[in-house]
């Protein structure tokens, strides 16, 4: 959540953000993991999501386990 605000904080209405998440599902962290509907959730107040995908090109450790988001601040208070 503090991630999120921050972001919608640092950008402009109509910024963008692009985010490649790590979902993985290993107890802990670093790295701590989050799933796409968490992801999701979090951003949703302040942003609109404009792309979302599983890449199909990460590394084979991180092979389905990464969600790129394409999002865009949305022009309401933070």
């Amino acid at each position: 959540e503090d991630y999120a605000r921050a972001a919608a904080a640092l950008l402009r209405p109509g910024g963008l953000l692009l985010g490649l998440f790590f979902c993985h599902g290993d107890p802990g962290g670093p790295p701590y993991g989050a799933t796409t509907a968490e992801i999701d959730a979090r951003f949703a107040e302040r942003f609109t999501a404009l792309h979302q995908e599983v890449p199909g090109d990460s590394v084979p450790p991180r092979a389905g386990q990464e969600y790129l988001v394409l999002l865009r601040r949305d022009d309401h208070p933070v």
